[in-house]
């Protein structure tokens, strides 16, 4: 009867425990042995899944040797775990600076190494037979910087779930080991001054071999990017070697319509190795601190694509005007503010900024200010000086030059949401509408604020998105109509707590800017 008694008590203990230890469970990832496994043409890869999200992380898709295209990764046998971030392309890290800018971005370096070529993937399902429009994700930091998975807005899995989607990140090859052109130095260098965005159309060959393995469709690809990633999408619209990988795109604060010439990069290439008083066979061998304390300080930033004649066959502009990428879909915008923010300017007076803008308008300040108060009545005069003046002229330049080509639509924007995070000290600036398109306005709290009306806002712009990517065009139950942009009808989505769709608000202002802005100099890393 004891031994009942105990054998009871036991079982009632452990209900009891059971009881205490499933009210507190927390649900985590699945992953081991058969789970999340998918068969590439190189072998197989396993993920692991989070609340229904499959991801996958650091599957490389290609190898390089230095300055050199890059080729087929090699296969392997089993099974190859892919459930943590693949190293970041060489680069400075990111300096830090202060607590408010640490807390609003939360970078994320990883660990460099010039084996970088990975990407990373979240999709709602794999080998399903389903085909879900993919979208494939090529980061900023001009050509020098950056990684697929430097910023939380990156994060791919609220934007897959909401709209039964694939998204791709991408790490490729960045400055001195992406776009040196060292082709004065013999035929094996002959593409090193591109060999980055040789990269890029090598992940996007890679993703249409194997994306179907993951539930997405080849055939339904939209390559997006901001700021310099915007500038490495415009050039991906004129690359032969990419035609056919992608059918949509989407430029953010980064429209490019021009390279540097041959004659130019060539040039660098020359002085940089000339500097080393090395021979080529030498100077390609220098360990990465090396080559970039031979180029100097910042030297690497101004690195960037060359226009060869073969991988980027003409100006980006003159190509377009001669058809290229014509039948592609395109969407192109930017943020009210870019670069231009400065807490020094709260509280600024109409005054200060007449005074302020007359010396960066040659004189005609008022002129500027009667311009902008027609355009933007509600706005404040600290908006008259902290307006940007250079990704908006650009990105209507842009869409100027694709309408013009009579093909496939272009939908223009302006991300006009003033962030009230930390006390509204950013206000719109460059990378902030990046969260909102991917739905991850929460999750990027410390810049975006994070708001209840932010996050519809999100939703929206996301959904936006996602209706492009499946259909190539843009629309959300949360927006009004978004017009296609032409040469007669300069219709813009501006995205707002309120967004509306306005025709030409704002080209009277534009043409000032452009006609009388005194030059940026400089253009900040990130």
């Amino acid at each position: 009867m004891k031994k009942l008694f105990l054998i009871a008590a036991a079982v009632l203990a452990s209900c009891a425990s059971n009881e205490s230890v499933s009210s507190d469970y927390v649900e985590v990832p699945q992953f081991g042995k058969g789970i999340a496994e998918v068969k590439t043409q190189q072998g197989t890869v396993a993920g692991y899944i989070e609340d229904g999200t499959y991801i996958y992380k650091g599957i490389k898709y290609a190898v390089a040797e230095r300055f050199c295209p890059p080729t087929d990764p090699p296969s392997w046998e089993g099974v190859k775990p892919t459930r943590a971030f693949g190293s970041t392309a060489m680069q400075a890290s990111h300096e830090i600076s202060s607590d408010i800018d640490e807390f609003a971005y939360q970078w994320t370096d990883g660990y460099f190494s010039e084996d970088c070529l990975h990407l990373n993937i979240w999709t709602p399902g794999i080998n399903d037979g389903k085909k879900r429009p993919v979208l494939f994700w090529i980061h900023g930091g001009g050509y020098s910087a950056g990684s697929g998975q430097q910023l939380p807005a990156y994060d791919g899995r609220n934007i897959s779930k909401r709209g039964d989607v694939v998204f791709v990140t991408v790490n490729h090859r960045l400055n001195i080991l992406g776009f040196l052109d060292l082709s004065a130095y013999g035929e094996k260098y002959k593409y090193s001054g591109n060999v980055g965005m040789l990269d890029l159309v090598a992940a996007l060959k890679w993703v249409h071999n194997n994306i179907e393995a993951f539930g997405g469709d080849p055939g339904n690809v939209t390559i997006m990017g901001q700021s310099g990633g915007g500038g490495k999408v415009s050039n991906l619209l004129v690359m032969p070697s990419a035609k056919g990988l992608f059918h949509k795109a989407c430029i953010q604060s980064g429209s490019s319509l021009s390279g540097q010439t041959s004659e130019q990069s060539r040039a660098t290439g020359k002085a940089i190795v000339e500097a080393s008083g090395l021979k080529i066979d030498d100077f390609v061998k220098l360990p990465y601190s090396k080559l970039t304390e031979i180029v100097g300080a910042g030297g690497a930033f101004r690195l960037s694509p060359t226009v060869d004649g073969e991988v980027i066959p003409m100006q980006i502009e003159e190509a377009l005007n001669h058809g290229a990428s014509k039948d592609i879909p395109l969407m192109v915008g930017s943020n009210f503010n870019e670069f231009s923010t400065s807490p020094d300017n709260t509280g600024m007076t109409e005054e200060q900024a007449i005074k302020a803008l007359d010396s960066m308008y040659n004189g005609k300040g008022s002129e500027f200010v009667s311009l902008f108060r027609k355009t933007y009545p509600e706005m404040e005069p600290r908006d008259m000086v902290e307006i940007d003046t250079r990704s908006r002229p650009g990105a209507i330049r842009q869409a100027l030059v694709k309408s013009a080509q009579g093909g496939a639509p272009v939908y223009l924007y302006q991300f006009k949401y003033m962030s009230p995070a930390q006390d509204g000290i950013f206000r719109c600036p460059h990378n902030m509408e990046i969260a909102f398109f991917f739905d991850n306005v929460a999750r990027q709290y410390g810049f975006t604020g994070g708001t209840p009306e932010g996050q519809q806002l999100g939703h929206d712009m996301c959904d936006a998105r996602i209706s492009f990517a499946r259909t190539g065009v843009p629309s959300s139950k949360g927006l009004p109509e978004w017009k296609p942009f032409s040469q007669d009808s300069r219709n813009t989505m501006v995205f707002d707590v309120k967004s509306e769709c306005l025709e030409g608000h704002d080209k009277d202002l534009v043409e000032f800017i452009s006609a009388n802005a005194v030059p940026m100099t400089g253009f900040p890393r990130r």
